[in-house]
Formats: structure tokens, sequence, C-alpha cells
């Protein structure tokens, strides 16, 4: 987890991902998936204007699909406790 507090998320680089626009709780999201393979997969969000979180799985089956469920099952409790 991560969380870039002078950084929106409009202003974060997902150029090795696939990414998909969002929503999470209302808030503005990406789903950003690793390269075939990789095993990878984030949720970020908007916090603020100026601010972003982010949540980062990786799956030890190197399955992306494993890696964005683990995302996205623990992005909702991530974002439950920022500031709105």
């Amino acid at each position: 987890m991560g969380f870039d507090d002078k950084r929106a998320l409009s202003g974060l680089n997902f150029a090795d991902f696939h990414v998909t626009d969002t929503d999470l709780a209302g808030r503005t999201a990406k789903l950003a998936e690793g390269d075939p393979g990789a095993g990878s997969c984030q949720v970020a969000f908007e916090v603020a204007d100026s601010s972003s979180a982010t949540v980062h799985a990786v799956a030890s089956d190197m399955n992306n699909e494993t890696a964005c469920q683990l995302a996205q099952q623990v992005a909702p409790m991530v974002e439950a406790k920022l500031p709105r």
C-alpha cells in the first residue's frame, strides 16, 4: 500500500501496466494490471485533488487475475480508512 500526498491519480505513471478506469466507493480509480505472467496488479485511487493511494498485489502463482482479485479485495478496506 502506498500513499502519495503530493501526486494526484492523474499524475501516477502506469507505463508498464494495462489500465482500466474504475470507481472505488465513489472515488475515481484505476485498475492497473501488469504484463501477462507478471502476477501483479494495483488499484490506485484518488484521495484528494492532489493526493492518491495505491494498493499493489503480487500473486505467487504469477497470475495477474489472482493479483487483481487480491488488490480489489484490499483496496476497499484501505479506502474506508482515508479522509473524504
